[in-house]
C-alpha cells in the first residue's frame, strides 16, 4: 500500500506543477493542426518551390506535437488499469474466509485509500485518458474542416469576386 500512496503522491504533485503545461500541450496540438491543415490546403503555398519541402517539416512537427498527449493518455490508461486491478485484488481479498475483524477493517480502510486516491492526470479543465484524447481529436479535425471551409468561402470567394 506504501507504494500506491507513493504513486499516488507523485500524480498529485505532477498535477499541481504541470496541469497548466498539460493544457497547453493540447491546446498547442490543436493550433498545429490548424497551421498544417491551412498550409496543406493554401494554394498560396502550393505554387512555391519549396513546397515539398515544407509538406515534410509541417508533417515532422505535426507527429511530434501529436506523440506527447497520445502518450500522456497511454501513461494515464495505465495508471487506471492498475488501480482497478489494485481494487479488485483487494475486494478479493475480502473473499477469503477465516480472517479476523481487525484484518477486514483494515483491507476496507485500504479499499476506501485506493477509491479516495485516483491516479489520474489533469490538464487543469479536464482528465486524460483515451477517450477524452480521441474526442478532442475529433474537435479538432472538425474545427480545422470549419477553419478551412470559412477560409475558402469567405477570403477566396471574397478575392475572386474583387479580381
Amino acid at each position: 500500500m506504501q507504494i500506491y500512496d507513493k504513486l499516488a503522491d507523485s500524480v498529485q504533485l505532477f498535477n499541481k506543477i504541470y496541469s497548466g503545461q498539460v493544457f497547453m500541450m493540447f491546446f498547442a496540438w490543436l493550433l498545429c493542426t490548424l497551421l498544417i491543415f491551412c498550409r496543406i490546403v493554401s494554394p498560396f503555398i502550393k505554387n512555391t518551390n519549396g513546397f515539398v519541402y515544407s509538406f515534410h517539416s509541417d508533417i515532422y512537427v505535426y507527429a511530434c506535437f501529436n506523440y506527447r498527449p497520445l502518450f500522456l493518455a497511454i501513461l494515464c490508461q495505465m495508471f487506471i488499469i492498475e488501480r482497478n486491478k489494485t481494487l479488485s485484488l483487494l475486494l478479493q481479498v475480502l473473499l477469503v474466509p477465516g480472517k479476523d475483524g481487525a484484518y477486514f477493517n483494515q483491507v476496507e480502510t485500504m479499499i476506501m485509500l485506493v477509491k479516495a486516491r485516483k491516479l489520474e492526470i489533469y490538464a487543469t479543465e479536464f482528465t486524460i485518458n483515451i477517450p477524452t484524447v480521441m474526442k478532442y481529436g475529433g474537435q479538432i479535425i472538425s474545427f480545422t474542416l470549419v477553419m478551412i471551409q470559412f477560409f475558402y468561402k469567405n477570403v477566396l470567394f471574397e478575392k475572386a469576386h474583387t479580381n
